[in-house]
């Protein structure tokens, strides 16, 4: 996971998702923090954003309840982690028609190039 520690301002619970990410058959509370400043390589990347999944059980959310962190670069390792992306801006999760969860994760400062243009 992450290395990144709740500060003020990181807006966590701006956006949240309910979805069965790990395919247990219990709900698992996905909550993004959009400016979360996240380590890497010794420096601080300002609001690059972070996700927490909160693992469900039978017995639902509490006391033990799993949690991890991830950055953008942890979510998605073909993509790297910058400041300003806002990684969890916004969450969608489901199920798709397989039967495979997702976790659709917004980054509305994610800079992208086309056919070298960005």
């Amino acid at each position: 996971g992450m290395g990144a520690s709740p500060e003020r301002g990181d807006q966590f619970g701006q956006s949240t998702a309910f979805t069965d990410i790990d395919s247990d058959g219990c709900s698992d509370l996905v909550i993004g923090a959009p400016l979360e400043d996240v380590p890497r390589d010794g420096e601080n990347l300002i609001d690059a954003g972070a996700i927490r999944i909160i693992h469900g059980s039978p017995t639902n959310f509490g006391t033990g309840s799993k949690v991890d962190a991830y950055g953008q670069a942890e979510f998605d390792p073909g993509s790297a982690t910058e400041a300003y992306d806002r990684f969890g801006f916004a969450l969608q999760g489901g199920t798709a028609s397989s039967g495979e969860p997702y976790l659709l994760v917004g980054v509305p400062g994610e800079n992208i190039t086309i056919d070298g243009t960005s």
